[in-house]
C-alpha cells in the first residue's frame, strides 16, 4: 500500500488513482486507522477537482461518511449524506448511491432508531440483493435487520434475517461479519429460549472475536513497522538532502568569504567615519550650545551666570591672590537717552572689545549688568590689578565716539579690591564682590573716570 501510494503522482490513468486509493483507505479501516484513511478519502474526492464530478467524488464523499461512521461521528456523516447521494445519483453511480444509503441506514439501526430502520431498511435490502449478491453491505444490513427485529420483538423474523447474514458471511469467509451475525443469532436463540443454540452461537463468535484480535494485532504491528521503516528512510532523506544543501552552502559562503570580508571591513570603516562625523557634529553642536550660554548676546564676553560661577570656582581654588574689578559706565543713561539705544549697543560693544583687548590670558571678563562689567583676574595682586584696571580705563576713554554722533567722551568708574591668601577681611568670593562694589563706588563719589582700590 504504501509504495502504491509514493508511486501515486507518477500516475498518469485516474482510474488506476482511485484503485490505489480505495485499497489504502480499505486497508486502513481493517487497521482502524480512520484520520489516515480520511485523509486518503479527501484525496480521492480532489482526483476531479479540475473536471465536472465524476466516481472520484462519489466514491471520496462515501468514504468519507462511512469512516466518520466507524469514527462515532454521526454528525459529519449526515452533514454528507445528502450530498453524497445527490452527487452519485447526478452521475448515474445508483450502486455508490444504495451503499451509501445503506450505511446510514445500519447507523440507523445502530443508534436504536429500529422501526425507522426496519421501514427503510428493507426496500434497500431488496435492491442490494438485485444488483450486489456478494456485497459485504447486504450481510451488514441483513444483521443490522436481524439485531432491529429483535428489538422490537420479532424473533422470527430476527432469526429469519440473521439466519440470512449468518450463511452469506460464512459462504463469503468474511471473518468479521460472520463474528457480528453469530453474535446477533446468539442473542436471537438466547430470547427464543433455545439456550443450547445460543451457546454454540456464542462460542463461535468468541472464537472468531479471538481470532479477529489476533489478527488485528498483527495487522496493527506489520503496519506499524513498514510505517516506521518508511518514515525512518523518509527522515534519512530529509537528513540527506539537508546535508546536501549544507555542503552546497558551505561551498558558496567558502568561495564568497573573502568578499564577503571586504565587504564587512568597508562597512565597518563607512560605520567609523559616518559615527566619526556624527560624533564630531554632535560634540561641535554641543559647544556651539554651550558658548552660547555662556556668552552674553549683546558683547560676546561672558554673561552674568557665567562669569559668577567661573570667578567662584577661581576663589575656591587659588593657590595665590587674586583681584576682581568691577566697572560701571559713567552717564551711560544719558547715552540711551540722548542717541538712543542702538547707540548705546555699539558702546557696550566697542567698550567690551577695548577693555579685552589690554587683559592677560586666563583673566574673565563679564558683563554682569547693563552697563556694568566685572574681572577677575587669577593670580594678581593688588598693584598688577590696579594697573590692569588702568589700563581699561585708559582704553574706555581712547574710543572714538564721536565717530558714532556721541559729543561726550567716554569714561568708566573702576573698583577694585583684592583677596590675599592670608587675608582675614575678605574671605570669600561673595565679600570680594562687596569690596569691590564699594570701591567702585568711591569712585563714582571721588568724580567718576577713576580707579578706587578697597581698602
Amino acid at each position: 500500500m504504501n509504495q502504491s501510494i509514493v508511486l501515486l503522482p507518477s500516475l498518469k490513468n485516474k482510474n488506476a488513482k482511485i484503485d490505489v486509493l480505495q485499497s489504502a483507505i480499505a486497508i486502513l479501516n481493517s487497521l482502524r486507522a480512520y484520520d489516515e484513511s480520511m485523509m486518503y478519502a479527501l484525496r480521492l474526492s480532489e482526483l476531479d477537482r479540475e473536471e465536472s464530478p465524476g466516481l472520484a467524488t462519489c466514491l471520496g464523499i462515501g468514504d468519507q461518511i462511512e469512516i466518520s461512521f466507524l469514527k462515532g461521528n454521526r454528525q459529519k456523516a449526515n452533514e454528507l449524506l445528502n450530498s453524497a447521494i445527490k452527487s452519485c445519483d447526478e452521475q448515474q453511480f445508483f450502486i455508490m448511491s444504495l451503499l451509501i444509503k445503506t450505511i446510514a441506514n445500519i447507523d440507523v439501526i445502530e443508534s436504536g432508531n429500529y422501526a425507522l430502520g426496519i421501514k427503510a431498511g428493507m426496500p434497500l435490502l431488496e435492491e442490494l440483493k438485485k444488483n450486489s449478491q456478494s456485497s459485504d453491505y447486504l450481510i451488514q444490513l441483513e444483521t443490522a435487520l436481524a439485531k432491529a427485529y429483535l428489538k422490537t420483538g420479532d424473533t422470527q423474523q430476527a432469526e429469519s434475517y440473521g439466519v440470512q447474514a449468518y450463511t452469506r458471511a460464512k459462504k463469503e469467509n468474511v471473518v468479521l461479519l460472520l463474528e457480528k451475525a453469530s453474535e446477533i443469532m446468539a442473542d436471537i436463540k438466547r430470547s427464543q429460549g433455545q439456550y443450547f443454540s445460543a451457546l454454540e452461537y456464542a462460542d463461535t463468535a468468541l472464537t472468531l472475536k479471538n481470532k479477529l484480535l489476533d489478527q488485528q494485532l498483527q495487522k496493527n504491528l506489520a503496519y506499524q513497522r513498514v510505517k516506521f521503516e518508511i518514515q525512518d528512510k523518509a527522515n534519512q532523506m530529509v537528513l540527506l538532502e539537508q546535508k546536501n544543501k549544507i555542503l552546497d552552502v558551505e561551498k558558496k559562503l567558502e568561495k564568497k568569504s573573502n568578499q564577503n570580508l571586504l565587504l564587512i571591513i568597508a562597512l565597518v570603516l563607512c560605520f567609523i567615519c559616518v559615527l566619526g562625523v556624527w560624533l564630531w557634529k554632535v560634540i561641535r553642536q554641543k559647544n556651539i550650545f554651550q558658548r552660547h550660554a555662556e556668552l552674553d548676546g549683546l558683547t560676546q564676553i561672558s554673561n552674568r551666570s557665567h562669569f559668577m560661577s567661573s570667578a567662584e570656582t577661581g576663589v575656591k581654588h587659588r593657590t595665590a591672590a587674586v583681584s576682581l574689578i568691577l566697572f560701571d559706565m559713567d552717564f551711560f543713561k544719558n547715552v540711551n537717552d540722548s542717541f538712543g539705544h542702538p547707540t548705546g549697543d555699539w558702546v557696550l560693544k566697542n567698550v567690551s572689545q577695548a577693555v579685552a583687548g589690554v587683559l592677560r590670558k586666563g583673566d574673565v571678563f563679564g558683563r554682569i549688568g547693563g552697563e556694568e562689567f566685572a574681572i577677575f583676574l587669577p593670580a594678581a595682586e593688588q598693584e598688577i590689578g590696579l594697573q590692569l584696571a588702568e589700563r581699561c580705563r585708559h582704553a574706555i576713554t581712547m574710543i572714538d565716539a564721536e565717530s558714532r554722533g556721541i559729543r561726550c567722551p567716554l569714561s568708566a568708574s573702576f573698583g577694585l579690591a583684592t583677596m590675599t591668601m592670608n587675608t582675614t577681611d575678605i574671605t570669600n568670593f561673595q565679600e570680594l564682590m562687596q569690596a569691590a562694589d564699594k570701591a567702585l563706588y568711591q569712585s563714582k563719589a571721588d568724580g567718576r573716570n577713576r580707579v578706587s582700590v578697597f581698602s
